[in-house]
């Protein structure tokens, strides 16, 4: 990239951003503009620069047994404009926390370096050249939030993420219970997020045994953090368990271990969000607990004896309470868990699963047919599951109660990880959440409402606060330790090996590295001649949907057969598309498509289009591929397919260049319809929670006892790597 157009592009955030109500970027965000109305002269200056802190440990060695942790910490720009600001050669490593341990709560200690010159890069700045204007200015930097995963959310925090106050949201406000036989917190309780007069507050049977009367927490503001910690101000922050200070959670009354170093920068009070819930483990968890209770995956389900003990100890759901017999227990089979015919199709589903190139990773390398599991999935093979696949699936398998809620859950990260946003219809799904999580109450044990499930409740409001989700998640933070991961070569000094690599030149690679360069500066070459033609823009995007009629738009549905290019004289392309087409407008009993009341379309592959016309212009296509449909057979569903590196721009920013270092790690609708927002049934049927056409299960008695494992805990050092200041003129130099 040219130096000009680097440091124009820190200015993009002021000058390319349009009022049209949707959020793009942070800076369309509540939380940035709530910054700028309270710090006028900070937001006056668009060249300065609005960083988010990232950090989370890793295992620097490969296969190995021995206990690592490294903790790099990232700052983003969030200056540049979408499609840059995410990207790994744009993340700044200010410093490196060694191992061999994590640095838990004393995370301060190793950050005080990087608030000082935050707190100093505030209050006076820095003087530094533009090379897009000529001109030099002072440029000043304020920290707006934190990306992290739910631990280290804590240690950055100062909110211990453990507990009966497990969640930082609701702070001491958090309603949890502690199940007796499996020894957890379960966070219930959701219809204290209804409307006050709801009258599922009033139904005991159906959910945890009373009535509700409690309401949502109430919103924190930084004062308010402030008060609660003022009595942990100078703590000794360590690891060592000799002169750690011991701090009791049930004496306090709240979960703090500290007050956060971040609140020394003098405007951190004031933002509407300082640590950010992390999506993507988040769907992770949820992925896998409801794969593993449906599927019945030993060691993965949450419906085990002990949830069954629990259940009964707790006087609910007395249909699925375990029968003694001599020795052994009963454990009546539930609704919401398959059979094994069931199973064997669900796996069989995934296993002959073809999705386009660039969709998701193979994820029929995760199940095993002959014992019908499904093991050893990663976040984005889960991300892809619980929004698109697992929907599509179980509506021929379980009952209708039970799909219900799920799907809802479904649409709702679905709808929440699009890249754009309005905040209207995030306002939408935050009043839908709750019914669904109070759905979820209804048919599931209480061993499967863990502190993740909890927090979905607070994702679509703090969307509304920090914007797009792919701006606030870990996706590429991973994907960058991964990066990092890959520079070890020294066992006995592995920070080392990242000392010596920032500080090399980088410009120089050796052939492997060319060949991977050169390989995304090709994409990156076509990608741009895609965004100025648009026919070549629509064949990126591939086949298929969508005509537009005498009455209005219609969409018909086919596969690709051939692209045909004609090219006329003075060397204008056009490219065809000849497709066989569906008879999915017929009359009748012919049609061959159908809509079911989540908005799943299905299609009927046998009824095809009489028709001479074949050809389809590459602009009138979008592409979408076709998954077996278990609740039809013979039929299939239509799953649209959004390229990953596409972003859905006013007209007025068509202009902006593009430049991409390699595809993004995870899958994005572009933006979503807020039709497809599941109806919420508020009929309250009784659900036969008791399943008679499978066998019980029959297992032996339990203990509750458990044994502690002793951990030993030792002192770290940080290594500084890059001056911030510097780090950021380079960025306006270079």
């Amino acid at each position: 990239m040219e130096p000009t157009t680097a440091a124009s592009d820190m200015r993009w955030h002021h000058e390319r951003q349009v009022e049209d109500g949707v959020m793009r970027h942070p800076a369309d965000s509540k939380a940035w503009k709530n910054f700028n109305e309270l710090h006028e002269s900070f937001a006056e200056e668009p060249r300065n620069v609005r960083l988010g802190l990232a950090s989370d440990g890793f295992q620097p060695f490969t296969n190995s047994k021995v206990s690592y942790s490294i903790w790099p910490v990232l700052l983003v720009p969030y200056n540049l404009p979408p499609w840059m600001c995410m990207k790994q050669s744009n993340f700044i490593l200010s410093m490196l926390i060694p191992g061999p341990t994590g640095p838990g709560d004393a995370i301060d200690t190793y950050l005080q370096p990087l608030i000082e010159e935050l707190k100093e890069l505030w209050a006076s700045g820095v003087r530094t050249y533009d090379v897009s204007l000529r001109q030099n200015f002072i440029l000043r930097a304020a920290l707006i939030w934190t990306i992290n995963d739910f631990p280290a959310y804590a240690n950055l925090s100062g909110w211990s993420t453990k507990g009966k106050l497990a969640c930082p949201c609701c702070n001491k406000h958090t309603h949890s219970i502690r199940l007796k036989y499996g020894g957890k917190q379960s966070y219930m309780g959701h219809r204290r997020y209804l409307d006050e007069n709801h009258s599922w507050r009033k139904d005991k049977k159906s959910f945890d045994g009373t009535r509700e009367r409690g309401y949502a927490a109430p919103k924190l503001t930084g004062d308010d953090i402030l008060k609660q910690v003022e009595d942990l101000i100078g703590i000794t922050l360590t690891n060592h368990p000799e002169k750690k200070i011991k701090i009791s959670h049930e004496r306090r009354g709240d979960n703090w271990n500290k007050k956060s170093i971040f609140f020394d920068l003098p405007y951190w009070r004031t933002l509407l969000l300082r640590h950010n819930l992390d999506v993507m483990h988040i769907e992770k968890n949820i992925c896998d607990s409801l794969l593993g209770t449906i599927m019945n995956i030993k060691g993965k389900t949450k419906d085990n004896i002990k949830a069954r003990l629990d259940l009964q100890a707790m006087s609910l759901k007395p249909e699925l309470h375990p029968i003694q017999r001599g020795d052994k227990l009963v454990m009546p089979a539930a609704c919401y868990t398959l059979s094994q015919e069931e199973q064997s199709k669900f796996c069989r589903f995934l296993k002959e699963l073809k999705v386009p190139d660039g969709f998701s990773s193979n994820i029929s390398q995760c199940v095993n047919l002959k014992e019908r599991k499904i093991l050893g999935l990663k976040s984005h093979d889960c991300h892809v599951l619980l929004q698109r696949l697992i929907p599509v699936s179980i509506r021929g398998l379980l009952p209708a109660k039970v799909c219900e809620p799920i799907i809802e859950l479904s649409i709702f990260f679905t709808i929440l990880c699009a890249k754009t946003l309005r905040v209207d219809e995030l306002k939408q799904i935050d009043e839908q959440i709750p019914l669904t999580l109070c759905k979820l109450e209804k048919i599931f044990p209480p061993s499967i409402f863990d502190v993740m499930l909890h927090l979905v409740v607070h994702l679509a409001s703090e969307a509304i606060l920090g914007g797009p989700v792919r701006f606030r998640w870990m996706y590429p933070v991973e994907r960058q330790l991964y990066t990092y991961k890959s520079y070890i070569r020294n066992r006995a000094r592995p920070e080392g090996d990242y000392n010596e690599f920032v500080r090399e030149p980088t410009n120089h690679y050796d052939d492997k590295d060319w060949d991977k360069n050169f390989i995304e500066w090709f994409q990156s070459l076509v990608y741009q001649s895609y965004r100025e033609d648009d026919d070549l823009l629509s064949l990126s995007r591939g086949p298929i949907v969508g005509d537009a009629g005498d009455g209005g738009d219609i969409d018909y549905y086919g596969a690709l057969v051939e692209v045909v290019e004609l090219e006329y004289l003075g060397g204008r392309k056009v490219v065809l598309f000849r497709c066989k087409w569906w008879d999915v407008h017929g009359k009748g009993k012919e049609t061959a498509l159908k809509e079911d009341k989540y908005g799943f379309i299905s299609i009927n592959c046998r009824h095809l289009l009489k028709t001479n016309d074949h050809f389809i212009l590459a602009g009138q296509t979008s592409q979408v591929f076709y998954v077996e449909d278990i609740a039809n057979e013979g039929w299939h569903v239509v799953l649209k397919a959004q390229p990953r590196d596409s972003y859905d721009m006013p007209p007025d920013t068509d202009d902006c260049e593009i430049t991409d270092d390699g595809v993004e790690a995870y899958l994005q609708d572009e933006s979503f319809d807020a039709q497809a927002i599941a109806s919420t049934s508020l009929v309250d049927d009784d659900i036969n929670l008791r399943r008679s056409d499978i066998d019980p299960i029959i297992v032996n008695s339990v203990s509750t006892s458990k044994k502690m494992k002793k951990t030993q805990t030792y002192d770290v050092s940080f290594l500084p790597i890059l001056n911030l200041a510097l780090t950021l003129q380079q960025v306006l130099l270079h």
